[in-house]
């Protein structure tokens, strides 16, 4: 798998950019330049009816004979589905990766080794006709590996890793290039007054012959002050984007706009905290454009305002890789208890400034991230969004075929999808009544599988 320099659920509006959110011949680490408060309509329209029924195509992952099993992300390769997943054998807990065919009839898993501590499943990726996966290992110190899946899906080869730090954080993603694997992780500094986040990045080399690991130059891409957490890195053509969440909390912002220093306007949120114990805390996007080899090539964009309230993000790479759309997540309510909103950012080329956002949604999201769900190689096909309301139930929304909410078109609540995770979307059909297949997990104690809906726009 979150506000708004213009702002309309239902209304397509033109919006322009500060030019100074891109600054050609600034540094990577400058301050990005604040956006404006979000503005919400005050009331979201009403449900459109159910639009999915329950097929009876399934494939169960793993057992939870031996404990829980927890499932990660997948992706879509040339023969079906890769999705990571830690499981409990006889001998421990295993990090693994799940092969699945397109019509479920099966399932191959593939140990690349012991689950260390917290860390989350492996992540499966592609690059060329090769499948991947990557996950935290459990050296001599803890560090990020990237294995090889052989064609027959038999055997995983060990062939780059990089030694990380030993915090609290395992937030850690990597994309291909063509020379290799570019890394980017979250790691806890305490350069400056207080202890933050910085962001970094790492373009990964195979390993050495006695098996060490081997990198390029390890750089910081998040400005010198900012406290940044979460990255994500998705491929672009001639580079890559990589997306972070920053913090503040609204005291220091608000501390900060009384002396003069900040232009936060007052009043610019009505977000408050879960609990008694927690410090309310603005929460807004950044990116910045990588090239092939993991260099900045550009300065740090605002992605959201910085007076929002981003619970999670997500990002979909178009399939022509000549954009990628950042889904946020925001918790910030236009009328309390009507959920947050969903809006989507569109990342082009490294010289262009990111598209002015665009709702998706104006209210009924909780607090998971929101999913785009499109049919890998049908660029014909429209495709989905998918989120969780306030009240857990899962919700779909058909998008059109420029990744955007038409006015007319209402989200759904969906009893064949309740419990479930949409992971992924296979088109059946053309036409305005097209069906979709959406591939969803469901876990529980006893397990995690695999199940279709069939959904009608």
């Amino acid at each position: 798998m979150t506000l708004l320099a213009c702002a309309a659920a239902i209304v397509t509006a033109s919006c322009k950019r500060d030019p100074a959110l891109m600054r050609p011949d600034a540094e990577a680490s400058d301050e990005p330049v604040p956006l404006g408060p979000v503005v919400l309509p005050e009331a979201g329209p009403p449900l459109a009816a159910a639009r999915c029924t329950v097929e009876t195509s399934r494939v169960r992952l793993a057992d939870a004979t031996n404990g829980d099993v927890e499932v990660g992300d997948g992706i879509v390769t040339s023969s079906g589905y890769a999705i990571g997943l830690v499981r409990a054998t006889p001998k421990g807990r295993v990090a693994s990766l799940a092969l699945v065919p397109t019509d479920l009839s099966k399932v191959t898993l593939i140990d690349l080794g012991p689950a260390v501590g917290e860390a989350p499943p492996p992540q499966a990726l592609v690059a060329g006709d090769a499948l991947y996966a990557a996950y935290h290992g459990r050296g001599a110190a803890r560090s990020f590996e990237i294995f090889r899946i052989d064609r027959a899906h038999a055997n995983a080869t060990r062939t780059h890793a990089i030694v990380q730090p030993k915090d609290e954080s395992f937030a850690t993603d990597v994309s291909f290039a063509p020379s290799g694997p570019v890394v980017v992780w979250d790691e806890a500094t305490l350069e400056g007054a207080t202890p933050r986040g910085q962001i970094r990045v790492a373009a990964l080399t195979p390993l050495a012959s006695d098996g060490g690991a081997s990198t390029s130059a390890t750089t910081t891409l998040s400005a010198k002050t900012a406290d940044a957490d979460g990255p994500r890195i998705a491929r672009r053509t001639g580079g890559f984007w990589v997306v972070w969440t920053a913090h503040r909390a609204e005291r220091e912002a608000r501390d900060a706009r009384d002396s003069g220093k900040s232009a936060t306007p007052r009043g610019a949120s009505a977000y408050e905290a879960e609990g008694p114990a927690e410090e309310r805390e603005y929460r807004w996007l950044e990116a910045v454009a990588l090239d092939d080899a993991g260099h900045a090539a550009g300065a740090v964009h605002s992605l959201t305002p910085h007076t929002g309230h981003v619970e999670a993000f997500d990002l979909a790479p178009r399939s022509d890789g000549a954009a990628v759309d950042v889904l946020a997540t925001d918790a910030t309510e236009a009328r309390d208890g009507e959920g947050g909103h969903v809006t989507r950012i569109t990342l082009r080329d490294a010289a262009s400034a990111p598209e002015a956002p665009v709702v998706l949604t104006d209210h009924g999201v909780g607090h998971a991230s929101a999913e785009l769900l499109a049919a890998a190689g049908d660029t014909s096909a429209r495709p989905w969004l998918s989120f969780v309301d306030p009240s857990e139930h899962t919700r779909v929304l058909p998008l059109n075929a420029g990744r955007g909410a038409d006015a007319s078109t209402l989200a759904s609540i969906e009893p064949a999808l309740e419990g479930g995770r949409p992971m992924f979307a296979v088109a059946r059909g053309g036409g305005l009544d097209a069906r979709t297949a959406l591939v969803s997990l469901f876990d529980d104690k006893t397990g995690a599988e695999l199940r279709t809906a069939a959904c009608t726009r």
